[in-house]
Protein backbone atom coordinates (compact mmCIF):
# COMPACT_ATOMS: atom_id res chain seq x y z
CA UNK A 1 0.00 0.00 0.00
CA UNK A 2 1.29 3.33 -1.11
CA UNK A 3 1.40 6.74 1.94
CA UNK A 4 0.04 9.76 0.44
CA UNK A 5 1.67 12.09 1.82
CA UNK A 6 -0.26 15.55 2.70
CA UNK A 7 1.77 17.67 0.97
CA UNK A 8 0.72 15.50 -1.82
CA UNK A 9 -2.97 15.67 -1.88
CA UNK A 10 -4.15 18.05 -4.31
CA UNK A 11 -7.89 18.74 -4.17
CA UNK A 12 -10.20 19.37 -7.53
CA UNK A 13 -11.25 22.99 -8.00
CA UNK A 14 -10.16 26.68 -8.42
CA UNK A 15 -7.92 28.48 -6.04
CA UNK A 16 -8.87 31.70 -4.91
CA UNK A 17 -6.56 33.65 -7.33
CA UNK A 18 -8.15 31.63 -10.02
CA UNK A 19 -11.67 32.75 -9.65
CA UNK A 20 -10.72 36.52 -8.81
CA UNK A 21 -9.10 36.64 -12.23
CA UNK A 22 -11.89 35.06 -13.66
CA UNK A 23 -14.29 37.72 -12.20
CA UNK A 24 -12.35 40.34 -13.22
CA UNK A 25 -12.29 39.40 -16.74
CA UNK A 26 -16.25 38.98 -16.77
CA UNK A 27 -16.85 42.73 -15.05
CA UNK A 28 -14.27 43.81 -17.40
CA UNK A 29 -16.18 42.81 -20.39
CA UNK A 30 -19.55 43.52 -18.68
CA UNK A 31 -18.09 47.64 -18.49
CA UNK A 32 -16.87 47.07 -22.31
CA UNK A 33 -20.27 46.08 -23.23
CA UNK A 34 -22.45 48.72 -21.19
CA UNK A 35 -20.03 51.71 -22.67
CA UNK A 36 -21.14 50.05 -26.32
CA UNK A 37 -25.04 50.18 -26.10
CA UNK A 38 -25.87 53.48 -27.75
CA UNK A 39 -27.68 55.35 -25.43
CA UNK A 40 -29.86 58.67 -26.00
CA UNK A 41 -27.06 60.67 -27.54
CA UNK A 42 -26.16 58.09 -29.99
CA UNK A 43 -29.25 57.19 -30.80
CA UNK A 44 -30.59 60.85 -31.41
CA UNK A 45 -27.27 61.68 -33.24
CA UNK A 46 -28.07 58.97 -35.86
CA UNK A 47 -31.92 60.59 -36.53
CA UNK A 48 -30.38 64.14 -36.85
CA UNK A 49 -27.83 62.66 -39.62
CA UNK A 50 -30.14 60.99 -41.14
CA UNK A 51 -32.65 64.06 -41.43
CA UNK A 52 -29.27 66.24 -42.31
CA UNK A 53 -28.31 63.48 -45.11
CA UNK A 54 -31.97 63.56 -46.57
CA UNK A 55 -32.32 67.24 -46.08
CA UNK A 56 -28.69 67.56 -48.76
CA UNK A 57 -30.18 65.22 -50.95
CA UNK A 58 -33.68 67.01 -50.86
CA UNK A 59 -31.16 70.10 -52.21
CA UNK A 60 -28.97 68.31 -54.43
CA UNK A 61 -31.96 66.96 -56.18
CA UNK A 62 -33.55 70.61 -56.73
CA UNK A 63 -30.45 71.27 -58.94
CA UNK A 64 -29.83 68.22 -60.59
CA UNK A 65 -33.42 67.48 -61.72
CA UNK A 66 -34.18 71.24 -62.03
CA UNK A 67 -37.21 71.31 -60.49
CA UNK A 68 -38.17 72.54 -56.79
CA UNK A 69 -38.16 69.87 -54.09
CA UNK A 70 -39.47 70.15 -50.82
CA UNK A 71 -38.32 68.83 -47.04
CA UNK A 72 -41.58 68.16 -45.37
CA UNK A 73 -41.11 67.24 -41.34
CA UNK A 74 -44.10 66.61 -39.12
CA UNK A 75 -44.52 65.15 -35.89
CA UNK A 76 -44.50 61.50 -38.31
CA UNK A 77 -41.33 61.91 -39.29
CA UNK A 78 -40.24 63.43 -43.18
CA UNK A 79 -40.34 63.23 -46.58
CA UNK A 80 -39.28 64.45 -49.52
CA UNK A 81 -41.53 65.89 -52.27
CA UNK A 82 -41.29 67.16 -55.80
CA UNK A 83 -43.45 70.02 -57.28
CA UNK A 84 -45.36 68.42 -60.63
CA UNK A 85 -47.51 70.63 -62.91
CA UNK A 86 -49.63 72.16 -60.49
CA UNK A 87 -49.26 70.35 -56.99
CA UNK A 88 -46.76 68.74 -54.90
CA UNK A 89 -46.32 64.29 -55.01
CA UNK A 90 -44.00 62.28 -53.16
CA UNK A 91 -41.07 61.81 -55.57
CA UNK A 92 -41.83 58.68 -58.16
CA UNK A 93 -38.03 57.55 -57.37
CA UNK A 94 -38.00 57.77 -53.47
CA UNK A 95 -39.23 54.44 -52.65
CA UNK A 96 -38.81 55.39 -48.83
CA UNK A 97 -41.93 57.77 -48.97
CA UNK A 98 -42.72 58.98 -45.05
CA UNK A 99 -39.25 58.36 -43.01
CA UNK A 100 -40.71 57.64 -39.73
CA UNK A 101 -38.72 59.06 -36.47
CA UNK A 102 -37.27 56.19 -34.54
CA UNK A 103 -38.49 54.83 -31.53
CA UNK A 104 -38.06 56.93 -28.65
CA UNK A 105 -37.58 60.49 -30.93
CA UNK A 106 -39.69 63.29 -31.20
CA UNK A 107 -40.25 66.31 -33.02
CA UNK A 108 -40.91 68.92 -30.67
CA UNK A 109 -40.77 71.94 -32.61
CA UNK A 110 -40.68 73.03 -36.18
CA UNK A 111 -40.31 76.55 -37.47
CA UNK A 112 -39.89 77.30 -41.68
CA UNK A 113 -40.24 81.31 -42.00
CA UNK A 114 -41.07 84.00 -39.57
CA UNK A 115 -44.26 82.01 -37.54
CA UNK A 116 -43.00 78.88 -35.50
CA UNK A 117 -45.45 76.16 -35.74
CA UNK A 118 -46.52 73.40 -33.50
CA UNK A 119 -44.77 69.89 -33.94
CA UNK A 120 -48.08 68.53 -34.68
CA UNK A 121 -48.04 70.64 -38.23
CA UNK A 122 -45.74 69.77 -40.83
CA UNK A 123 -43.37 72.05 -41.67
CA UNK A 124 -42.39 72.67 -45.26
CA UNK A 125 -39.00 73.60 -46.94
CA UNK A 126 -39.00 74.21 -50.32
CA UNK A 127 -35.26 74.35 -52.62
CA UNK A 128 -35.26 75.73 -55.43
CA UNK A 129 -33.25 75.08 -58.75
CA UNK A 130 -30.19 76.75 -57.22
CA UNK A 131 -30.35 74.76 -54.03
CA UNK A 132 -31.95 78.19 -52.01
CA UNK A 133 -34.23 77.35 -49.34
CA UNK A 134 -37.42 79.36 -49.62
CA UNK A 135 -37.44 80.16 -46.21
CA UNK A 136 -34.82 79.25 -42.59
CA UNK A 137 -36.46 76.30 -40.29
CA UNK A 138 -35.60 74.83 -37.87
CA UNK A 139 -36.08 71.81 -36.31
CA UNK A 140 -35.54 70.39 -32.87
CA UNK A 141 -35.49 66.62 -31.91
CA UNK A 142 -35.49 65.39 -28.35
CA UNK A 143 -34.11 61.08 -27.99
CA UNK A 144 -34.68 60.83 -23.75
CA UNK A 145 -32.63 63.57 -22.51
CA UNK A 146 -31.07 64.40 -25.34
CA UNK A 147 -31.58 67.33 -27.97
CA UNK A 148 -30.27 68.39 -31.12
CA UNK A 149 -31.55 71.36 -33.52
CA UNK A 150 -31.43 70.95 -37.48
CA UNK A 151 -31.24 74.42 -39.28
CA UNK A 152 -31.83 75.18 -42.76
CA UNK A 153 -30.33 78.65 -44.42
CA UNK A 154 -31.76 80.62 -47.11
CA UNK A 155 -28.31 79.93 -48.86
CA UNK A 156 -29.24 76.22 -48.94
CA UNK A 157 -27.14 75.28 -45.54
CA UNK A 158 -28.29 72.33 -43.64
CA UNK A 159 -26.63 72.41 -40.51
CA UNK A 160 -27.04 70.23 -37.40
CA UNK A 161 -26.17 70.98 -33.10
CA UNK A 162 -26.64 68.48 -30.51
CA UNK A 163 -27.35 69.88 -27.08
Amino acid sequence: MIALHPSRLRHSGFSLVEMLAVLFIMALLAGVAAIALPGDDASLRQEVDRLVARASAARDLAVTSARPVALVVGPAGYALEQRTQASWAPLASDRRGLTRWRSGTTLQAATAGPDARHAATPSRVVFDVLGLADTDATMRLVHGHAQATVRVTRDGRVMADAR
